[in-house]
């Protein structure tokens, strides 16, 4: 009986502290990236976010951006770190929906004047993000054609990461998760 009585009396507690445990074995389980966001690992995860909101939504650029290049480099060893930074033959860049048609909009406006857009690197899983480079002296013709580049691309809501001329983000007041999903499982 008196165990009844005790345990009746401490069900609310009981299940406070279960649920406290709960919460925190789960709160374990989130990766945080450098970047102060949580790292997605499961498609059900990013999934669920994209439910949310739909501009989460990663997108494969070549359904989006008519006309562009592929040069993925960090697929095959022909980069500057000389090691696959991909899976063997990764043909495919995504990047989430309004950084795609942003880069469309550019697509348009370089075609107009000759130009179009060369991808070397997209998203890349966060485990993978590594890949950078230096180069500081180009002939005038290419200054010229990176500042026009830089030009269209600020134009349409990307900026230019300071440290790498080629290197251009969409910044934004959204809170995306830093996703670390394979490829194959994008599709």
């Amino acid at each position: 009986m008196l165990y009844k009585i005790l345990f009746h009396r401490n069900i609310p507690k009981v299940l406070l502290l279960f649920l406290a445990l709960q919460q925190a074995a789960t709160a374990q389980q989130t990766v945080i990236s450098r970047y102060g966001v949580p790292v997605i690992m499961q498609k059900s995860q990013y999934e669920t976010g994209v439910e949310k909101d739909s501009l989460h939504r990663m997108v494969e650029l070549r359904k989006v951006v008519p006309g562009i290049v592929y040069d993925l480099r960090y697929g095959t060893k022909n980069n500057f770190t000389h090691r696959r930074m991909y899976p063997k033959n990764t043909n495919s860049a995504y990047l989430r929906l309004p950084a795609a048609m942003g880069l469309q909009k550019i697509q348009y406006e370089l075609n107009a004047k000759g130009y179009g857009l060369k991808i070397f690197d997209a998203y890349r899983p966060y485990l993978t993000d590594s890949a950078h480079h230096d180069f500081t002296q180009s002939p005038r013709s290419v200054l010229d054609n990176r500042q026009l580049f830089k030009a269209i691309m600020e134009k349409y809501g990307f900026r230019a990461l300071e440290t790498e001329w080629w290197h251009y983000y969409r910044p934004n007041n959204r809170d995306y998760e830093v996703l670390d999903i394979p490829f194959n499982k994008l599709k």
